[in-house]
């Protein structure tokens, strides 16, 4: 790839994150999650095989069928 290409995408995504930052950046940012949601099968298909073993909903993960995103408080976190 070319070095002006990689300069093209980095502008985009600082454009693209810049709206996720402002005022009701939150409704930005759901947006982008619903669109994820939309393509399930397709982004867990390009993890290759096996993912079936690990997303079973049984621990952290939902099942390797559901789509599934929650808001957390980082200020709830121990560290």
């Amino acid at each position: 790839m070319a070095t002006h290409n990689l300069e093209f995408i980095a502008a985009e995504l600082e454009k693209s994150y810049a709206s996720m930052r402002c005022d009701g950046g939150f409704e930005v940012i759901k947006k982008a999650i619903e669109k994820l949601g939309l393509r399930h099968k397709e982004h867990i298909a390009a993890y290759g095989e096996g993912n079936e073993r690990r997303l079973t909903g049984k621990h952290e993960t939902a099942d390797i069928k559901t789509f599934l995103w929650v808001q957390i408080s980082l200020a709830a976190i121990w560290f």
